[in-house]
């Protein structure tokens, strides 16, 4: 995919939802809400930028939660339209069916909803540094998921952070490739996002089936020649266990940014004796801090 061609459908399905979704001049608490029922994939990405430009919140709604997680928060927000596509529209149908709101939620697929609409641009306007950007749910393992509102402004102070923090060597430029390994569900997977479309970097979306298989994983960041990557530290633990010489072969790999769960000493220094090169970055924080606590 091009930027032109992710802006154009992106310009597509925005003019769709200003249309379909009820839009108001939208303080933080007042922003209209779309929940996306996608898998971490291009149509996934065009679809946040989507919401970004229409002024309206995105809702990941992550496919790895119980269904009953899935009916709370689209209660919760009060969602009357969810983006899916046609391989999962049925999953969300069923995660609708038991909430009081069933009939007033309708479900698009992507395809669809970017079919035979022109590539307009949606007024600016719609937006401002206190628009509501996206509502992400916490992981509900002790109590019901709650969800955390974060507004455009900040999600943009975060953007800057991370090239605050970062030193010329190993900032990123659009000659960097950024390895897309977060899930929708987690808002880690739009650091990814903002690290690629700043600069106009390539991001590469890790698949599914590469995810979990650290010699896969290895190999797809060593073909792809990954630069910058964000990852939890249980995935750095198995990719370590590789052992320095599988790890030679990522001499591309500037910077990891751990997140998701605490980044133990213990694991900085074995990385730091296998991959010296590569600056290590400690992100890990609440959701309330937006994404990560740099």
């Amino acid at each position: 995919w091009t930027y032109a061609q992710i802006n154009e459908q992106a310009n597509q399905l925005a003019a769709y939802l200003a249309k379909h979704v009820k839009a108001k001049e939208c303080y933080t608490d007042e922003a209209p809400r779309v929940g996306l029922f996608l898998r971490q994939s291009p149509e996934a990405i065009i679809a946040i930028l989507a919401t970004m430009k229409a002024g309206i919140a995105h809702v990941p709604l992550d496919f790895q939660r119980p269904a009953s997680q899935l009916r709370h928060m689209i209660a919760d927000t009060g969602l009357t339209l969810i983006v899916t596509d046609v391989d999962d529209r049925e999953l969300a149908v069923n995660a609708l069916k038991e909430t009081s709101e069933y009939k007033n939620v309708t479900t698009v697929d992507f395809n669809e909803a970017v079919k035979g609409v022109d590539d307009q641009v949606v007024s600016s306007e719609r937006v401002r540094a206190d628009t509501l950007a996206y509502v992400i749910y916490s992981s509900g393992s002790t109590s019901k998921p709650k969800g955390i509102a974060i507004p455009h402004g900040q999600l943009l102070d975060t953007a800057g952070a991370l090239s605050a923090v970062l030193g010329d060597d190993d900032k990123v430029t659009k000659d960097s490739h950024i390895g897309g390994y977060t899930v929708l569900g987690f808002d880690a997977s739009l650091f990814d996002m903002l690290m690629a479309f700043k600069v106009g970097a390539c991001l590469h979306i890790i698949p599914q089936e590469t995810r979990f298989d650290p010699p896969l994983l290895k190999d797809f960041f060593r073909d792809k020649q990954i630069s910058h990557v964000v990852l939890l530290p249980p995935v750095m633990e198995k990719l370590a266990d590789l052992g320095e010489s599988a790890l030679q072969e990522l001499s591309a790999l500037k910077v990891i940014c751990a997140t998701g769960e605490a980044f133990s000493p213990a694991l900085v220094d074995r990385w730091q004796g296998l991959l010296p090169h590569t600056l290590l970055i400690n992100g890990y924080g609440p959701t309330e801090a937006v994404i990560s606590a740099m």
